[in-house]
């Protein structure tokens, strides 16, 4: 992780953006779920007015992994924000998950308004502001949250519960009040430990699976 001074980046909103959505729909991924997925698409219709495309909910999603994983991929394309995908089975601590970020963002470039290209690597805030980051707009899926370590699910639920919103590891302090977070399980007990602020998103119902296009 470079120590050197982070850059505010704002995404571009394209024209076809829109149309992106209608061809989602199109393909019944938005309505086969209806109306379980109804409250993600609302989140991340008012994400598209921000000029950041940030989601400012969280959800706990029930069901098929992959389709937690799916629909979170979509919703990160169609908002032109990174997505980052963390197995439980992987993590240890809370730092693996950081590390799991700066991994994705390492690869991510985006384009401004001004039609330059920025990196989306994270970086340390100067001397004198902490020993922190700053995580963009982003979308992180949790997968199978029922075998996460309690510890490291509870610095997760601090970064949304807190008022700081930060994301603490034994090294370091991110910033994470720009973060979405997406926590699936089959387990429903699992998901009930997540609290108020997660919405629920039941995809085991009696409506057909939520199918997305393959592309996305």
């Amino acid at each position: 992780m470079p120590q050197s001074q982070t850059e505010t980046v704002f995404f571009m909103l394209p024209e076809d953006i829109r149309g992106f959505w209608v061809e989602l729909m199109s393909h019944g991924a938005l309505n086969a779920a209806e109306p379980a997925i109804r409250s993600v698409f609302d989140a991340a219709t008012a994400g598209m007015g921000r000029d950041n495309h940030q989601m400012q909910e969280h959800f706990a999603m029930l069901g098929p992994i992959a389709q937690c994983e799916r629909i979170g991929r979509a919703l990160a394309r169609v908002l032109m924000i990174p997505f980052v995908s963390v197995l439980s089975s992987y993590i240890e601590e809370t730092n693996d998950i950081l590390v799991r970020i700066s991994e994705v963002l390492e690869t991510t470039r985006v384009t401004t308004r001004d039609g330059q290209e920025h990196s989306m690597e994270l970086v340390l805030q100067p001397p004198g502001q902490g020993t922190h980051f700053i995580l963009p707009p982003m979308i992180i899926c949790v997968s199978d949250i029922a075998h996460l370590p309690d510890l490291a699910l509870r610095d997760v639920l601090q970064s949304v519960y807190f008022k700081e919103r930060i994301l603490c590891t034994k090294a370091y302090l991110a910033n994470a009040s720009r973060v979405c977070w997406l926590l699936g399980s089959t387990e429903p007990m699992a998901l009930e430990r997540l609290g108020p602020k997660f919405k629920s998103v039941d995809l085991t119902g009696p409506h057909d699976p939520v199918i997305w296009p393959e592309d996305v």
